[in-house]
């Protein structure tokens, strides 16, 4: 299995997925992603610095479905391209990005879905928009989904563990 391990050599991958959006459209993106960024071994820092480089290069209006693209793919580097696409969405769409990190959640359907992208949008949200988070996961401990109800704990555990300034 391929393994990158240097920022120099995802950012030719990253130029690569982009180049096939401006060729041949978003689902030949979707696939470059898929063959570029989750299927090769990455760790995941290098994942979310992939997947800042994508949410400042690709026009926000695309980013909801990108998400929905790649949480289709079941893989386990992808939830952390959701996580970190959410997560810079909060500010300027709170609600739609915490709902749809509890959809993705729920159709991952994997413990460790709730814990990358519950960190990753649920935490972040804590940390820098507490009451809001606060009130949107107090209604979210009544969903119906077990896994939706478990990423709050992730999300709790790394606002409470993180100093955020």
């Amino acid at each position: 299995m391929k393994s990158i391990t240097k920022k120099g050599d995802l950012n030719h991958e990253i130029l690569q997925c982009f180049e096939a959006l401006d060729a041949e459209g978003f689902n030949a993106f979707l696939s470059e992603v898929y063959q570029r960024l989750l299927f090769p071994k990455i760790k995941f820092p290098l994942l979310e610095y992939c997947a800042t480089e994508i949410s400042q290069r690709l026009e926000e209006k695309d980013h909801i479905e990108f998400c929905s693209g790649i949480s289709k793919l079941k893989t386990i580097g992808g939830n952390v391209l959701i996580g970190i696409m959410l997560q810079k969405r909060l500010s300027v769409n709170f609600i739609q990005s915490m709902e749809k990190a509890a959809e993705y959640i729920e159709q991952g359907e994997e413990w460790y879905v709730t814990d990358i992208i519950g960190e990753r949008v649920y935490g972040i949200a804590l940390l820098r928009y507490n009451t809001e988070a606060l009130s949107f996961l107090y209604q979210l401990s009544n969903n119906a989904s077990p896994f939706v109800v478990r990423s709050i704990g992730p999300g709790a555990h790394y606002a409470s563990k993180k100093d955020f300034h």
